[in-house]
């Protein structure tokens, strides 16, 4: 390939471009089933309701090193950091030492696990010694480095009831499609009401115009995003100021939601989460859940810089390691199968298998007749979900 540069040309050598492709897209996503549906909690009793959760997960530190090219590092409660694995741990140069001879601001040094990778503390692990000479004497550094994190409890998700916002200027409330509640995982909306202009406030004793309205609740398959409403396809727009009424999450710190999340709410109402990229459906109190959520600040209609993860509101997580496990304790609901017989003297029987994942009915009772058989899932979140099977009788 050749090019002018004014008077002179310029010859280079040819050269290949390669680009990257995400294998498996589908997969894609910061969510992970249980092994079990309808999980009560991961604090069991026969652990005293205390977390037996481990995972490892990727850290980073930023520090500056000794004159001697040293630096300690700690792990938090309960955790330990993993022995020596060059897969494990990244050094990266941020800043060379003022009389540093080594390592140029972005290299990336390998260490060797003798002697420059030294874990310490107890239970051993707990420190992590660095050492990488005297050459790189009061250089800075980024280590993103592998922890074990065992007893890890899971981070509150808390119901919000009865938040407000208010649209006051048409271009948001009737030109826009789309509307921002400015908070993100939102749970429900509860009342639109619109006022009879643009220049009049809108109060709980104007029209509730809900029903032209759907949720979007923010949630995404990696990220918690800002919840909006969204005008139905044909629905009237607005004609006057809004106040809008709904209820949200509030995140805790952490690194994952689980069952053990949510207060302020029922069991049986911990939301669901269809993926807006494969359709698939994820029961929450079945999972768990690593999405971080964006801070209330975030826009969702100003370009490409609308999300941010370090403000108000945010709740960010540390990222597990790739193709590691999760070990953890749970306890769920069962099914039941049950049998409704008539006795020889005219009373009505009930006979209950033992509950089970996949349940089978009880003994058969004699000298009675047998009217119909009882299916009842586990939990029983509506007692239309009851499957009756009755028995023809000839």
């Amino acid at each position: 390939m050749s090019a002018g540069l004014g008077n002179t040309a310029a010859t280079t050598v040819s050269f290949t471009r390669q680009r990257t492709k995400l294998q498996d897209a589908e997969k894609n996503i910061s969510i992970a089933k249980l092994p079990y549906n309808v999980v009560k909690t991961l604090l069991t009793t026969d652990n005293a309701s205390i977390s037996d959760t481990s995972f490892k997960i990727r850290r980073q530190f930023v520090t500056t090193l000794s004159s001697s090219g040293t630096a300690t590092l700690t792990a938090g409660t309960n955790e330990i950091f993993t022995s020596h694995s060059e897969a494990d741990v990244t050094v990266s140069v941020m800043a060379q030492g003022g009389s540093a001879t080594a390592g140029e601001v972005g290299d990336v040094i390998t260490l060797s696990g003798s002697g420059d990778y030294t874990l310490g503390g107890s239970p051993t692990g707990k420190t992590l010694a660095i050492d990488l000479g005297s050459t790189f004497n009061g250089s800075k550094i980024k280590i993103v480095a592998t922890i074990s994190a065992s007893v890890v409890g899971s981070k509150t998700k808390t119901n919000t009831t009865g938040t407000t916002i208010t649209i006051d200027t048409e271009a948001l409330a009737a030109t826009n499609t789309t509307i921002s509640l400015g908070k993100a995982d939102v749970f429900a909306i509860k009342t639109i009401f619109m006022a009879a202009d643009f220049s009049t406030a809108a109060d709980t004793s104007d029209t509730d115009i809900s029903s032209r309205f759907e949720l979007d609740t923010g949630q995404r398959d990696n990220f918690y995003d800002i919840g909006r409403i969204k005008l139905k396809t044909g629905a009237i727009a607005a004609t006057g100021r809004l106040l809008i009424n709904f209820d949200y999450f509030e995140h805790g710190t952490g690194n994952f939601f689980s069952v053990d999340s949510y207060s302020g709410i029922d069991y049986a109402d911990i939301p669901a989460y269809t993926s807006d990229v494969t359709g698939e459906s994820f029961a929450l109190r079945d999972c768990l859940d690593f999405r971080p959520r964006v801070d209330d600040a975030s826009t969702i209609d100003s370009g490409a810089v609308d999300r941010s993860f370090d403000g108000t509101g945010a709740s960010a997580i540390e990222v597990m390691k790739v193709n590691s496990d999760v070990t953890a304790d749970m306890e769920y609901y069962l099914s039941k199968r049950a049998r409704v017989y008539m006795s020889s003297n005219g009373k009505f029987k009930v006979v209950e298998g033992a509950s089970a994942i996949n349940p089978t009915f009880g003994d058969v009772l004699d000298d009675a007749m047998h009217l119909y058989d009882v299916f009842i899932p586990a939990f029983t979140f509506d007692t239309k979900t009851i499957l009756e099977s009755f028995l023809q009788i000839l």
